[in-house]
């Protein structure tokens, strides 16, 4: 009667044994005939602890219980304080992850206070910083400042 730990030694010994009979001119042995791992992504995303951290985080507070004065001042001092890193992600309340981008939610909370004029003047640098952001911060710009702050026909 065979042990479970014989048991254990006898399976990965066959299993070493099928991967050494493998051919020598395999594609499992030529890292040439392999295919190349897929490219990274031209950003990579990283954690964001620069000196804006806590002023973007009270900004985002501000700006979920739709306080948008205290969201456009908090925003604003997190800009100051650090340029606007699409790649950067902060750790919010939970297990949630945004990207560094306080100019976003400045011009969203401008949108929403009826600044118009100043929200325009960014609309589409704000547009391209959240290109590759999560689709529910585009989505939520697009539905709530453009239509707040509509493009005047030209």
């Amino acid at each position: 009667m065979r042990t479970r730990l014989e048991a254990k030694v006898g399976a990965a010994t066959l299993v070493g044994l099928v991967w050494a009979a493998a051919p020598l001119g395999s594609a499992a042995r030529e890292p040439s005939t392999q295919e190349l791992p897929a490219e990274r992504p031209a950003t990579i995303q990283r954690a964001y602890r620069g000196p804006g951290l806590r002023a973007f985080k009270a900004g985002h507070l501000a700006w979920e219980r739709e306080n948008w004065k205290t969201a456009l001042s908090s925003m604003a001092k997190a800009r100051e304080a650090d340029a606007d890193q699409p790649e950067a992600q902060v750790r919010l309340p939970g297990v949630f992850m945004s990207p560094y981008i306080p100019k976003y939610y400045q011009s969203h909370a401008q949108c929403q206070l009826g600044q118009c004029q100043e929200a325009r003047r960014e609309m589409d640098d704000v547009l391209r910083l959240i290109k590759d952001a999560p689709s529910y911060l585009r989505n939520r710009y697009q539905k709530d400042c453009q239509k707040a702050c509509p493009r005047s026909a030209p």
